[in-house]
């Protein structure tokens, strides 16, 4: 089984654009999945914070990023352009919500990690 993440920040999440643009920064310094954990681990209190970058920025710490390196990817339109080419490639694919999995060509929808070990024997 071959896992691939794409970015596809939903209009209706507030802090998706800003959240992706944190990921996609760690990414830059190869700690994406070390973000990506600390973001959906963490998301309760980001998520309803009227400034979420404080806290993107106290995870990119505490993974040991330059800051400044963090803070500059995180703005840069290289960034923006990179995360919604990858919105785009999702749309034109048919993708309508997140998550979204296709497995062997087949749209499948399992919404929860325990139905995803069901439905193949693996966890995400």
């Amino acid at each position: 089984m071959r896992f691939v993440f794409r970015f596809f920040p939903l209009d209706n999440h507030p802090y998706g654009m800003v959240s992706a643009q944190a990921a996609y920064a760690a990414y830059l310094q190869g700690k994406f999945w070390e973000m990506h954990d600390l973001l959906f681990a963490n998301q309760q209190d980001w998520s309803t914070s009227t400034d979420p970058q404080p806290y993107f920025e106290a995870y990119a710490s505490a993974l040991g990023l330059d800051l400044e390196k963090f803070r500059a990817d995180s703005s840069a339109q290289s960034t923006k352009d990179a995360i919604l080419a990858q919105k785009e490639a999702g749309t034109r694919g048919g993708v309508e919500h997140t998550p979204w999995f296709v497995v062997d060509g087949e749209v499948v929808t399992p919404r929860s990690a325990a139905e995803f070990e069901t439905l193949w024997g693996v966890t995400p």
